[in-house]
């Protein structure tokens, strides 16, 4: 009885300190201004607003050059690009018919930290995850650049 006394006591104290330190914090406007700030980086702002256009879905027809010395191939392509985590990433589903059916998985979004728009996509065609940060001008109508980082295409290792 006296130990169930003593617990009880000592989580309301523990209570009142915590309201204490919430209420004395939130009193302090450079601190409230330092949480407003950080909360809002958490949600999705403007530039997630100019990814709107990508969502949807998709058929179409693309051309790639895979020998500068032959003409480009046509590739057939399906996607469908939704929102995802409250309205903070795009993800895209996509598949591809050329030579043989290609399947990958996309995400793009914008860190709001880091200032960039970024994405990370994954393939059935390989067992990497290819990155890619970038930035837009202004008025969202241009890619200044799309950096894509992946490993190295090399012939594997044969034992």
């Amino acid at each position: 009885m006296r130990t169930r006394l003593f617990c009880n006591k000592a989580v309301m104290a523990l209570i009142l300190v915590a309201l204490a330190v919430n209420v004395s914090s939130a009193e302090d406007p450079d601190e409230k201004a330092k949480m407003e700030a950080a909360m809002k980086a958490l949600r999705p702002g403007e530039m997630h607003k100019k990814l709107e256009p990508l969502a949807g879905k998709w058929d179409l027809t693309t051309k790639a050059f895979l020998n500068s010395s032959n003409p480009p191939v046509e590739i057939k392509v399906t996607a469908e690009t939704t929102w995802v985590m409250d309205g903070r990433f795009l993800r895209t589903q996509m598949t591809t018919d050329f030579g043989g059916k290609n399947e990958s998985v996309g995400f793009t979004g914008y860190d709001n930290l880091r200032g960039t728009f970024v994405g990370a996509w994954i393939s059935n065609s390989s067992t990497e995850i290819s990155t890619r940060t970038g930035k837009v001008d202004e008025d969202g109508t241009r890619s200044e650049r799309f950096n894509r980082r992946s490993a190295k295409r090399s012939t594997p290792a044969r034992g």
